[in-house]
């Protein structure tokens, strides 16, 4: 069998045949994505990723040459609402393709099969975070269009609480610390920030299956006056730009001033988890990132990032019908809407 993943198709070479994925593509498919990102996925989290969805499973669409897949495009579903519409959207992920295939218009041909899954799905939109090397075929073949600016938020958190815990890697990298997600978390009434604009639905199936990632490493906080939970939150970590970060993930919080209590738990949680940055999402202009940097948080200008990263739409007839606006400042998109974390 061929290695296309370093072999360069010649002309008369086999034609991929390009159609929609199935159980029999797993393999390959995993194999393909180990050597285009350069590591592993386990068994587990390409299943709670692609099959376990409460949103529902995920479109898939495959290229195959000698029963290798060469490339993969995928929409894994999300359930939005906007003003009391609910909405279901797609958000692209695992967007690959083996060396040697590419720029065989291979991309162009995945989509042009995902499109008449993505009507009969009936999504509202399509969305994702992309960066440098995949925002052109994002707009160009999915016809996303970016928001800008991305709307990135650090604030640093080195300390010396920080520094000792770095010295405890069962601290910060083993998903069997992880933290289950709290009963507080339901519990919270509604939100400050309104129920105006696109955003996710967090009910208690979605979060439950969210913070069961196989891998993922949480860290939550809660908030309580007078008896009562008045916000709650968790922080998700990995490596980013080489650094311990700490994601600001689902908040829930009923007033400014508890979300603001509550970043300042979560950003002593990660401290003390070894993280050294915390990352969240905001809008400029927003309430949200109002709050943020009343906590210390700095927004990031596009020319200084570290990565040119990208968040892009493409709205559909649904989200049309419903009325649905890119305003950056009605929408309610961080990092738990990702794959990452």
């Amino acid at each position: 069998m061929t290695d296309w993943g370093t072999a360069r198709p010649q002309p008369g070479d086999h034609k991929p045949e390009v159609r929609l994925f199935t159980a029999q593509d797993a393999e390959s498919t995993e194999t393909l994505w180990s050597a285009v990102f350069h590591r592993t996925r386990s068994k587990n989290l390409w299943r709670w990723l692609y099959d376990e969805n409460p949103a529902g499973a995920a479109l898939r669409a495959v290229a195959v040459v000698d029963g290798q897949v060469v490339a993969h495009a995928a929409l894994v579903p999300r359930r939005f609402v906007f003003a009391e519409t609910l909405l279901n959207g797609g958000l692209s992920i695992d967007a690959m393709t083996a060396v040697s295939w590419r720029r065989q218009g291979l991309n162009r041909r995945l989509w042009a099969v995902l499109e008449s899954e993505i009507v009969r799905h009936n999504l509202a939109f399509i969305f994702g975070f992309s960066n440098e090397n995949s925002t052109a075929g994002a707009q160009t073949y999915q016809g996303r269009q970016p928001i800008h600016p991305f709307p990135l938020l650090v604030r640093p958190i080195v300390g010396v609480r920080s520094t000792l815990a770095m010295c405890r890697p069962t601290s910060w990298n083993d998903p069997a610390s992880s933290e289950r997600i709290p009963d507080d978390f339901f519990h919270v009434g509604s939100d400050w920030r309104g129920a105006s604009g696109l955003r996710p639905v967090v009910d208690k199936t979605y979060a439950l299956w969210r913070y069961g990632r196989p891998d993922g490493l949480y860290r939550w906080a809660s908030v309580v006056h007078s008896g009562r939970t008045v916000a709650c939150g968790a922080v998700a970590f990995r490596r980013q730009w080489g650094l311990r970060a700490a994601f600001l993930m689902h908040t829930k919080a009923e007033t400014a001033l508890a979300y603001q209590a509550l970043v300042g738990k979560l950003i002593r949680r990660s401290t003390d988890a070894g993280a050294v940055v915390m990352v969240a999402l905001a809008h400029f202009g927003t309430a949200e990132h109002r709050a943020l940097q009343k906590v210390g948080f700095i927004s990031v200008p596009d020319r200084l990032k570290m990565e040119q990263i990208s968040l892009s739409f493409r709205l559909l007839a649904p989200a049309n019908q419903a009325g649905v606006t890119l305003d950056p400042k009605l929408l309610q998109i961080g990092w738990a809407e990702h794959d990452l974390l």
